[in-house]
């Protein structure tokens, strides 16, 4: 009897997760559940503030390139329950073709009529607001738990909307109560101000699934930088010198989960790299300066070999940095992207911010750098995060050195990810995308 319940179990888990699916749209990415017949999160790009087609005669139609179950229009009859746009009309209709496409089942959760004509309504108007000054990129998560209503037509009513909203390498996040509550209150009442985890799902059964799997099946070497420097191939990473800073504008390896790191010690074989044409910075420009040989890609991250270790010596990847900085919030970054590393495998761009290199050390003239920074890519999981740091003792933490990969690009010249379609880069690098990632502080 009890191996007949846990195959029931197991079947029924199999049944729930195959019934999640990653949907992509013209001007919307959803992630649906059949089995709630809702969505479980949707994410778009505001594309109009001030638009002029009517949305008069449009009505919530079934997606017809979409096989599954979705709600239905008796769902919403007779009750409290509105059609809730996810992705709003009026975001949309600048142009009357998208502006049809948002009256989508895919694009429709139950959502309380207090919240929708009254704090959802509000918020909507503001992220359009926003849209006139800044790109604002939009995540709603649908929250279900033990008092979400079933309705008799198998819907699952939500108890909780989110939404998510980021610009200006800012992020704001609104959680709203599904019920009569919300009514006469504002929605500047229901931003958070405490870290919230955001969903993770439909990975597995992702209808993008051949495409993903070549992301990550491609080789290291198409997922390296733009470079403007020489670029030059090592055995456990690549890197782009500069001849003029006398080091690296960037060094680009991989954490793979399969590795097991701490296998061997530091080699402190500090030395000069032979494969630069132009020869790199030597022991020497360091001396008596006062700056550390801080490590661009990290020795512990090479740890699964000594013959990967030793190469995290050469000079190449190394720059000047100061020591409260090397051993401060810089060491605190590295063993973060580690530990993000565990059960995932990460792409990482590691570099220095140049600026004007007002300062420089040693007989080759290496500069100092203003600042540095760290682009993360998990291609599995289809999320990035980037970091810029000053070259001095940190005080802040972690998360509030984040910033977008699109700035980045912007203050180094370099095109991070240069493999990406233009739509996965757009989505990846123009949010900070804090949410997306565990934080261990």
């Amino acid at each position: 009897m009890k191996k007949r319940i846990l195959f029931l179990i197991l079947f029924l888990s199999v049944q729930l997760l195959s019934a999640q699916q990653l949907i992509h749209r013209s001007i919307f990415d959803v992630c649906y559940s059949e089995s709630k017949q809702q969505p479980l999160w949707l994410e778009y790009e505001v594309e109009c503030n001030e638009g002029g087609f009517s949305r008069q005669g449009l009505n919530f139609t079934k997606d017809t390139q979409f096989s599954g179950v979705t709600s239905n229009n008796q769902d919403y009859y007779k009750n409290v329950w509105d059609k809730g746009h996810l992705a709003p009309a009026a975001d949309f209709n600048c142009n009357y073709e998208k502006l049809t496409a948002t009256f989508s089942f895919l694009n429709c959760a139950l959502q309380h009529e207090n919240l929708n004509r009254g704090p959802w309504k509000d918020l909507e108007k503001y992220e359009r607001a926003l849209s006139r000054e800044y790109k604002v990129n939009v995540r709603i998560e649908l929250e279900f738990d033990a008092n979400s209503l079933l309705l008799r037509s198998g819907a699952l009513v939500p108890s909780y909307f989110v939404k998510i909203l980021t610009f200006n390498n800012q992020l704001e996040v609104y959680r709203f109560p599904n019920s009569a509550s919300v009514y006469h209150t504002y929605f500047e009442d229901y931003l958070l101000t405490d870290l919230y985890q955001v969903i993770e799902g439909c990975k597995e059964y992702n209808e993008r699934s051949a495409p993903i799997t070549t992301i990550t099946n491609l080789n290291f070497k198409d997922l390296r930088p733009t470079f403007n420097g020489e670029l030059v191939k090592h055995t456990h990473y690549s890197l782009s010198y500069s001849e003029k800073h006398e080091q690296a504008e960037w060094v680009f390896y991989e954490i793979n989960k399969e590795r097991i790191l701490g296998l061997v010690n530091r080699t402190d074989d500090f030395r000069s790299d032979k494969s630069i044409s132009t020869n790199s910075a030597s022991l020497d420009d360091y001396k008596s300066t006062g700056y550390d040989r801080g490590h661009l890609a990290p020795a512990q991250d090479f740890s699964f070999s000594t013959s990967a270790m030793s190469e995290s010596f050469y000079m190449s990847n190394i720059s000047p940095q100061h020591p409260s900085f090397n051993y401060g919030v810089w060491k605190d970054l590295e063993g973060l992207v580690r530990k993000w590393g565990v059960n995932s495998t990460l792409y990482v761009v590691s570099g220095p911010v140049f600026g004007s290199c007002a300062s420089t050390i040693g007989s080759n003239n290496v500069c100092i750098p203003e600042s540095y920074y760290k682009v993360i890519y998990d291609p599995l999981e289809e999320r990035m995060i980037a970091f810029v740091m000053p070259n001095e003792k940190g005080t802040k933490s972690l998360k509030e050195y984040v910033c977008t990969t699109d700035y980045l690009e912007e203050i180094t010249n370099i095109d991070f990810f240069p493999i990406l379609d233009d739509k996965m880069e757009r989505k990846l690098e123009s949010a900070k995308h804090i949410l997306k990632w565990i934080w261990h502080e």
